[in-house]
């Protein structure tokens, strides 16, 4: 394995600690404004439509809801009643390495899961099984955590596979709701899918339904990702979704991670480098143009907490090879675990100088001792490596706030966003919920460099469960027949 030392990035190395320049934020603020725009015009992987939103916060009914992440499937009945909503009843299993094949047993076992988890709920809650039927079939949403190409709020297709997953000839080019419903046919099981949705977009909605001076929905946490509302008047005809030309605004999942290329490897550390060899592509532009099997996502590799985690661990062994950090002693495991060093432990080295978890799981060969000075400088590490995915992060988000704002005019901007004076980002994501360092100087930089408003960060519970539901109650009149 290659470590931070190896001869082959000693001429690239950039100290850790350095400070960025000045007038980085300013710099990256206008490439990401930039790129956002020419995503909009031009792109098929970024900045996608999805689906018609009506500003109103006064829907309700019982849905049931399906939510795949990358390895998870969760179910669950939802009741909506503004401020009163709530989750009736959740089950979830996991989605092991070797069931990441999207072929139609993939979408059977989908549908196995469904029909138990109706049956269970039927027998426990009769009352809100019956209000979850509109005459013999399941209202149904479902949160998708991929990119989808969609025609309609309960037709979309694949655009591209992440998180270990493959599509097959199953797939290509087939309604991703239809697929489901088919697969649930075969058990008897009659469900209606009402809408289908990106996780990033169920944020957005969820936000939203709960207060209406959302901007911005925000995933970060082993990815990155963001959606938004724009006047449908502002789309290139060919992102235009049928009917949406009669709709006044529609939902934007930017799919924010492909973002940055432009400026962000001027940045890149060793450390970057040793992730991925993307860096040295010389691809400007991502948000444009990716290779399907080797994703270029500039923006998620300086921020998300996958990689921010794994930037860490490979600072931790520089420092530790250096001499630097534990006097030179490198526990093996540390060396030998790639994208092993979770959050949690570099949140609770962080926060709570504590190294008990990290002594059990990286055990020194020697029994050595960690000391106050290597509390310190493993603090360090891990300040400055937030310190650049908070600059980098908050960048991208207050270009994106500018670009809203930019391409609303007056009349709409005033239903985007109901308190000009005041908005909020709703996000999602352990990582930045529980690293509170990354989250409040993120709030910090995004007022310092936002002048238009003042700027709350937002967590959204449960909203890869309320936002299929909320969707699909606004979209319900605009179904398909029974």
């Amino acid at each position: 394995m290659r470590t931070p030392t190896d001869q082959k990035y000693s001429e690239n190395n950039v100290l850790l600690l350095q400070t960025l320049p000045h007038d980085t934020p300013g710099l990256l603020i206008d490439a990401f404004y930039h790129e956002y725009g020419e995503s909009l015009k031009q792109s098929q992987i970024s900045m996608l439509s999805s689906f018609n939103l009506e500003c109103k916060t006064d829907v309700s009914g019982v849905f049931l809801v399906l939510d795949l992440g990358g390895s998870t499937l969760k179910i669950a009945t939802v009741e909506l009643n503004a401020k009163n909503s709530k989750i009736l009843f959740q089950k979830s299993w996991e989605v092991a390495n070797d069931q990441k094949v999207m072929n139609e047993q993939f979408f059977d076992m989908i549908a196995l899961n469904l029909n138990d988890f109706v049956s269970a709920f039927k027998t426990i809650d009769n009352t809100s099984y019956l209000q979850l039927l509109n005459g013999n079939c399941i209202k149904t949403g479902v949160s998708w955590s991929f990119p989808l190409n969609q025609s309609s709020p309960n037709n979309g297709t694949i655009n591209s596979l992440g998180k270990g997953y493959r599509s097959t000839d199953y797939t290509e080019n087939q309604n991703i709701s239809s697929l489901i419903e088919l697969s649930c046919q075969k058990l008897n099981l009659s469900i209606k899918i009402i809408c289908i949705c990106n996780d990033s977009i169920s944020v957005l909605v969820s936000a939203k339904y709960f207060n209406q001076n959302t901007q911005l929905g925000l995933v970060l946490g082993t990815g990155i990702n963001c959606s938004f509302v724009i006047p449908s008047e502002k789309l290139p005809p060919f992102k235009i979704i049928l009917g949406e030309l009669n709709e006044k605004f529609s939902i934007i999942n930017s799919e924010l991670c492909f973002f940055g290329g432009s400026q962000l490897s001027f940045h890149a550390l060793i450390f970057d480098k040793l992730i991925t060899d993307n860096w040295l592509s010389g691809n400007k532009k991502p948000h444009l143009n990716n290779e399907t099997e080797n994703l270029y996502t500039p923006l998620e590799l300086m921020t998300s907490g996958r990689y921010v985690c794994e930037l860490v661990r490979l600072s931790l062994i520089y420092e530790i090879e250096n001499k630097n950090l534990f006097d030179g002693n490198l526990p093996p495991n540390l060396v030998d675990q790639k994208f092993h060093l979770s959050g949690d432990l570099v949140v609770s080295i962080f926060h709570k100088n504590d190294f008990s978890d990290f002594n059990k799981i990286y055990p020194f060969e020697n029994q050595y001792r960690i000391a106050d000075r290597d509390r310190k400088v493993a603090r360090q590490c891990i300040k400055a490596i937030v310190n650049r995915a908070v600059v980098v992060c908050g960048s991208a988000l207050v270009a994106l706030l500018i670009f809203i704002n930019d391409i609303a005019n007056d009349r709409h901007f005033s239903c985007i966003s109901k308190n000009t004076n005041q908005i909020s980002i709703g996000f999602v994501g352990s990582f930045l919920k529980y690293f509170d360092y990354y989250k409040s100087n993120l709030q910090k930089f995004i007022n310092q460099n936002y002048r238009m408003a003042s700027v709350s960060l937002t967590y959204i519970k449960d909203s890869n469960l309320y936002g299929p539901a909320i969707a699909a109650a606004a979209n319900s009149k605009d179904a398909e027949a029974w």
